[in-house]
């Protein structure tokens, strides 16, 4: 029961630090796009098929 006012009260920081930094959403965005794109690319079946339409970087 100690579980729910940590994720209270740390969402609300949370929201307060993005509040005074927004550059930090986009921070965090690039990253969470920066893994998705490196997991989509490391992908056994899609992988390849990205890379020979694509090419490798």
């Amino acid at each position: 029961m100690v579980s729910i006012p940590i994720i209270v009260m740390g969402s609300q920081l949370i929201g307060k630090v993005l509040d005074r930094f927004p550059f930090l959403m986009y921070a965090g965005a690039a990253m969470i796009g920066w893994t998705s794109g490196t997991m989509f690319l490391h992908d056994k079946v899609l992988g390849p098929v990205i890379t020979a339409a694509f090419g490798s970087w």
